[in-house]
């Protein structure tokens, strides 16, 4: 979940705190002689580099997505978020490093070559290597973003890379780090705390991550894109609360066994979990033919922390956006148990058919006297946009607004919504952008 607050703000101050440490402790073994601009240049390179390492341990700690974490940043996607910025900064900052030690160590051009290219010189290579590593990985994970299997292989070589740039920091004849054991100590504290959890989630996984085992007790086609499956535990059921979202592998011999996000459908009292899959990557869209009834299945979670309650206001207005709707499922069953809330939901698709889950709603909303639905089809009307939306809605600063949607869709009503007045405490949301 994405709450548009101030709660972030710790987070920042931690970052801050946790960035000066290094550079405090530099400063105590060496100094920046302003009468040379390649002293200048030189000193901020080794803080570079040593600042960069931290953020890029915290980047990997940020996605092992430990479950601690994930209430402080109110959601993975939030997590992921600032993972992916904290290691976009990070790369940034570990090339300044070379470049700006450049002016201490070369004189000419091909001194320079010289200095970015694999030698004798086996600490120096140990560096390169995870700094090539790195931009590899980013390049393919940011802009490539090949097949999801593929994406989440390669992303596991950030560990590799961090490693490497560990023993590069221990083995390089540095006059800072080797002259002050606590700058030594507080940096490769980090990586070794970060490549501790890398290991413990990316190589070890199967081992030590709690992963509950299931079987597929029914397959439902929805309509033609949807397929509801429900799964039925082999021992011990899963606990979770409504709104959240779980990972899944499928054993089936024809399916990816790369665990996926997908919001649960069903009730915590219920017997079982059930999951609504909509066709729309590479994966999503052959899962309906490859699992079979009977197929095991491994679950992983619960996940998330989208939901009604805990929130400002009692009054909502719940926003669904095609396949976005499969949290609300549970969701709105959950407000038979809390009769307090008043909540009128938005369900936006193209058209009756793609709208799974009309009838059901419609029949909740016949049940309970605080829930109401509005299907909005864009084939017969515009889009449905926050203009309509506040239009129709009395007093809108009393409401929160929830919403689940693809990414862009989400990201362009919270803008809308900020200009027409809704603040940020207000503006819940949900999205599976990994």
């Amino acid at each position: 979940m994405k709450l548009y607050t101030n709660t972030l703000l710790p987070v920042f101050f931690f970052l801050f705190v946790v960035l000066a440490i290094p550079i405090l402790l530099w400063l105590q073994v060496q100094t920046i002689s302003t009468n040379s601009i390649y002293s200048i240049l030189a000193g901020f390179g080794e803080i570079a580099g040593i600042t960069g390492t931290v953020l890029f341990s915290i980047g990997l700690l940020l996605s092992a997505r430990p479950a601690f974490l994930e209430k402080i940043f109110h959601g993975l996607n939030a997590l992921y978020d600032y993972h992916s910025k904290i290691g976009q900064i990070a790369v940034i900052l570990l090339l300044f490093h070379p470049l700006l030690l450049l002016a201490r160590y070369t004189t000419t051009t091909l001194e320079a070559t010289r200095f970015f290219s694999f030698t004798a010189n086996w600490q120096q290579d140990l560096g390169l290597a995870a700094l090539y590593l790195t931009i590899v990985v980013i390049v393919l994970t940011l802009y490539i973003r090949p097949k999801y299997t593929i994406w989440k292989y390669v992303h596991k070589f950030l560990g590799v890379a961090l490693f490497l740039g560990a023993l590069h920091i221990y083995f390089i004849p540095s006059f800072v780090l080797n002259s002050s054991v606590a700058l030594k100590t507080y940096v490769l504290g980090w990586v070794l705390f970060a490549l501790s959890v890398w290991l413990y989630r990316s190589v070890f996984g199967n081992k030590f991550v709690a992963i509950y085992e299931y079987k597929v007790s029914n397959i439902t086609k929805l309509n033609d894109a949807v397929t509801s499956i429900e799964m039925c535990p082999i021992k011990e059921k899963m606990n979770f609360v409504p709104g959240q979202f779980v990972f899944i592998s499928f054993e089936g011999a024809q399916s990816s066994r790369e665990p996926h996000p997908f919001s649960l459908t069903s009730l915590p009292t219920d017997d079982c979990l059930n999951v609504s899959i909509k066709a729309l990557g590479d994966y999503t869209s052959t899962i309906a033919e490859k699992v079979k009834m009977g197929d095991r299945v491994f679950v992983e979670g619960p996940f998330g922390t989208f939901s009604y309650k805990g929130t400002g206001h009692t009054k909502q207005i719940w926003i669904a956006g095609g396949i976005g709707i499969t949290p609300f499922i549970s969701l709105v069953q959950d407000l038979f148990h809390a009769k307090s809330h008043e909540v009128h939901m938005y369900y936006a698709v193209r058209n009756k058919k793609e709208a799974v889950y009309l009838s059901f709603l419609e029949k909740i909303a016949s049940l309970l006297e605080n829930f109401s639905i509005t299907p909005f089809y864009s084939d017969t009307k515009n889009y449905l946009t926050p203009e309509y939306i506040l239009a129709n809605t009395t007093n809108s600063q009393e409401y929160d607004i929830l919403i689940c949607a693809p990414p862009k869709m989400i990201e362009s009503f919270r803008k809308k919504f900020r200009k027409l007045g809704i603040t940020r405490k207000q503006l819940i949301s949900e999205e599976f952008d990994f």
